[in-house]
C-alpha cells in the first residue's frame, strides 16, 4: 500500500513538474475564486487538477495559491457563539416577580448575558420544506412528520425520508433536538418558523439506564423538557440532517457508542449499529464534535471545553445553594485569575451531558459533587422555578429557586 501510495505522487509530481515547467515565470488565470472547500484553482470544481496545481506550487517552483475569500467559504460558527442561546430576555426574582436584568439583589441571570447564538436571524426558512439552523449547521424538517411512531418506526422513517432533493435525514439525537427548544417562549417553546406538535418528540438516543426506552424532548410546558419513554411507545417526530460539504461539527456528540435492538427472548439488547432493523440510531452517526480530546483540565481548577469555548470550574462549588445564593456566588467567584464566572444557562449546562452514561454523566476530568446543578434559566411558564440539569442521567428537570442544589460555574474562555 505504501509503494501504491509514493508512485501516486510521484505521478502526480510530475505531472505538476511537466504543467509547470515549460512556462518559465508561470501565471495562474482563475475561473473564480477559490474556495476553503478544496477548490485550490478556483475553476468550480474539486477534482484532480486541484492536487496537480498545489503539487506544482509546492515542488516545481508553480504560481502560489490565490487569497481564499471569506465569502467563498462556509459560515464559521464562532467559538463564542457555538451554543445556541436558550431565548430567554427577562430576569426574576425567587418570587417569579419581573426585575430588572442589570439587579444587584438578582445578578448574572440567563436574560442578562443571553450567552450563546442570538435567536435573531438564528432560522433560515428554505422555503422547500425545511429551515436551516444558521447556528449549529444543522438542516431541519419543517413540520412535525404525520401521525405519530414507535422509536423504531420512528428511525425508519427518518432513514427513508427524501426531502427538498437530499435523502441523508436522519433521526436527531437528543442534545440536537434540544438544541431547536426556545426557553423564553411558552405553547409550543418552539421558534414559529417550525409548524409544530406540541408533545413529545423521538431523539435516535438510547437512555442508558434502560435499553427499554430512549430520550424524547418536549416543546409544550411540561417541568421536564428531556424525558425517557418506552420505544414501543408513539412519539412525534421531525428529521434532521448536516450539510457535508460546508455545516461545522456544531453541538458536542452525545458520547452515546453503542445502538440496541430487540431480539425475541433476550429482550433490548446491544446489536450491530448497521442494523438494518433498527437503523440511524445515535451510536451509529455518533454526530456532532467527538468526546475525544475534548475537555483540557488547566491545572489551576478549572476546565476549558475545546468543542463550545467554555471554561467551567473544575469542582463542584461546596455546599448547596438556593437559586439567589447561586446566582451569586458565582458572580463573586475569583478563581485561576479569572473574576468574570457567572451561573451557567440551562443550553450550557446540558451540553456537559455525557449520554453515554447513566450512574455519573459527565466526563471523569470534572470532580462531581452532586447529580442536581442550578442553571441561570428561569422556568417562564412559573417563574419561581428554574431550569436544572440532573448529572445521574442526563435529564433537564424544573427545579423550586427555594430550594438548595448544587452549582458549577463557568465562563467564556479566552
Amino acid at each position: 500500500m505504501r509503494s501504491i501510495f509514493l508512485i501516486a505522487v510521484g505521478v502526480l509530481v510530475g505531472i505538476a513538474v511537466t504543467l509547470s515547467f515549460p512556462h518559465g515565470t508561470s501565471q495562474v488565470v482563475y475561473a473564480g475564486t477559490p474556495s476553503g472547500n478544496g477548490d485550490v484553482n478556483g475553476d468550480g470544481r474539486i477534482d484532480i487538477a486541484d492536487a496537480i496545481y498545489l503539487l506544482g506550487y509546492l515542488f516545481a517552483n508553480g504560481p502560489k495559491p490565490g487569497a481564499i475569500a471569506c465569502d467563498s467559504c462556509c459560515t464559521p460558527v464562532y467559538p463564542s457563539q457555538d451554543l445556541p442561546a436558550t431565548g430567554q430576555r427577562e430576569c426574576y426574582a425567587s418570587n417569579g416577580a419581573l426585575v430588572p436584568c442589570g439587579s444587584v439583589e438578582w445578578p448574572g441571570q440567563d436574560g442578562f448575558y443571553q450567552a450563546g447564538c442570538p435567536s435573531a436571524g438564528r432560522f433560515t426558512d428554505n422555503g422547500d420544506g425545511t429551515v436551516t439552523d444558521n447556528c449549529t449547521g444543522l438542516m431541519w424538517q419543517k413540520e412535525t412528520a404525520p401521525g405519530t411512531y414507535t422509536w423504531q418506526n420512528a428511525l425508519k422513517y427518518c432513514e427513508n425520508l427524501s426531502l427538498a432533493g437530499h435523502d441523508d435525514w436522519r433521526l436527531p439525537n437528543v442534545r440536537e433536538l434540544q438544541s431547536i427548544v426556545d426557553y423564553g417562549r411558552k405553547r409550543p417553546r418552539i421558534d414559529p418558523v417550525f409548524g409544530a406538535e406540541w408533545s413529545w418528540h423521538w431523539s435516535s438516543s438510547t437512555s442508558v439506564d434502560d435499553r427499554r426506552a430512549a430520550l424524547l424532548v418536549s416543546f409544550v410546558d411540561d417541568f421536564v423538557p428531556v424525558v425517557a419513554s418506552w420505544k414501543t411507545d408513539d412519539g412525534y417526530v421531525r428529521a434532521v440532517r448536516r450539510d457535508p460539504g460546508c455545516a461545522s461539527e456544531g453541538l458536542p456528540a452525545t458520547g452515546q457508542r453503542a445502538c440496541y435492538g430487540y431480539v425475541g427472548e433476550q429482550g433490548w439488547v446491544e446489536v450491530p449499529c448497521g442494523s438494518a432493523e433498527y437503523p440511524g440510531q445515535d451510536g451509529f452517526y455518533q454526530a456532532g464534535r467527538p468526546s475525544a480530546g475534548r475537555f483540557t483540565d488547566n491545572g489551576d481548577g478549572t476546565v476549558t471545553d475545546n468543542c463550545t469555548g467554555l471554561m467551567w470550574q473544575k469542582e463542584t462549588a461546596p455546599g448547596t445553594y438556593t437559586w439567589e445564593d447561586a446566582l451569586k456566588y458565582c458572580e463573586d467567584l475569583s478563581l485561576a485569575g479569572h473574576s468574570d464566572w457567572r451561573l451557567p444557562n440551562v443550553m450550557e449546562l446540558q451540553s456537559l451531558v455525557d449520554y453515554g452514561w447513566c450512574e455519573s454523566s459527565i466526563d471523569p476530568v470534572f470532580e462531581a459533587g452532586g447529580w442536581l446543578y442550578w442553571s441561570s434559566s428561569t422556568y417562564a411558564v412559573s417563574p419561581a422555578s428554574a431550569w436544572s440539569v440532573y448529572f445521574g442521567c442526563g435529564h433537564v428537570v424544573v427545579y423550586v429557586k427555594a430550594y438548595d442544589i448544587y452549582v458549577r460555574a463557568v465562563r467564556r474562555g479566552s
